[in-house]
């Protein structure tokens, strides 16, 4: 016979726990409820070795439940209060944890080699206690994880507030122009009517002339640009404009946005080249 006793008082890990056991260890499990605890009771006739059940409850820990434990920590950490923060923040830890496979598998051999180690001495196994007190490593990982989601999100947060300062810069805009298009030639560009006439070349040259850098990113200039002259609708035909760029256009006008992949226009464009651009 082999008897193994698991015991956990986290609530919210007390809602898969027994279920969890019961699909990755094979035997008879018994749960009994207690007021602070639950405890999951496994008896087999062929012993279940300490290695086996290590290793399912590592990966119970640091795979399975990684995201309720994070959250966890979040709410120590943080105490943000925000349901929408804790998901971004605890999605984004996640990403960071899981980005290096290499990295996974190591953590997940040495919470189960940690675990291991204390079945060779102790039958019974206390869930809570294995989280807190003995895996310091992985928890500061965790720890360290949340650190980095935490100023995506605030980088996100700085980013949606300014992205809505300029969608209400266009939509309070006195004078909206209609339609551009925005044609690029090389590392500039420049704007067209409908009509096909030039349009903003002063306002796209005093940008540039008061950007910060020699180098200032075009994405930036041609949002800058654009909001200023608040179009009704804009047409972004082939050029080099990067996905930062195409992601804050979208963000700011929306569906008014369309990318061109061909036409008439940019035909013109290829085979007139001495036409001037900013």
């Amino acid at each position: 016979m082999s008897d193994w006793l698991v015991i956990c008082r986290d609530n919210d890990f007390r809602k898969d726990l027994g279920e969890y056991l019961a699909r990755s260890i094979p035997g008879e499990w018994e749960q009994r409820d207690y007021p602070n605890h639950a405890a999951y009771q496994l008896t087999v006739s062929e012993p279940i070795g300490a290695w086996m059940l290590g290793q399912a409850l590592a990966q119970y820990l640091v795979v399975y439940r990684a995201g309720a434990w994070l959250r966890l920590l979040l709410q120590r950490r943080y105490r943000l209060n925000d349901l929408a923060a804790e998901d971004f923040i605890v999605h984004r830890a996640l990403d960071v944890l899981t980005k290096d496979p290499e990295r996974v598998r190591d953590r997940l051999n040495w919470t189960s080699t940690v675990i291991f180690r204390h079945l060779q001495k102790d039958s019974c196994v206390v869930v809570d206690g294995v989280q807190w007190f003995l895996l310091h490593d992985v928890r500061r990982e965790f720890e360290e994880a949340l650190d980095e989601a935490f100023d995506a999100y605030l980088l996100d947060q700085e980013y949606q507030a300014f992205v809505e300062v300029l969608r209400q810069l266009v939509r309070e805009a006195s004078q909206r122009v209609d339609w551009i298009h925005v044609h690029f030639q090389q590392d500039r560009f420049f704007f067209e009517t409908s009509s096909g006439d030039r349009i903003g070349d002063a306002l796209i040259q005093d940008i540039w002339d008061h950007a910060e850098t020699a180098r200032e990113d075009l994405g930036d200039v041609l949002v800058s640009a654009l909001v200023t002259l608040a179009p009704h609708r804009v047409t972004i035909h082939r050029g080099n404009l990067e996905s930062a760029g195409r992601d804050i256009l979208l963000a700011v006008f929306g569906g008014s946005v369309l990318f061109c992949r061909g036409c008439s226009r940019c035909y013109r464009m290829r085979v007139d080249t001495d036409l001037q651009s900013f």
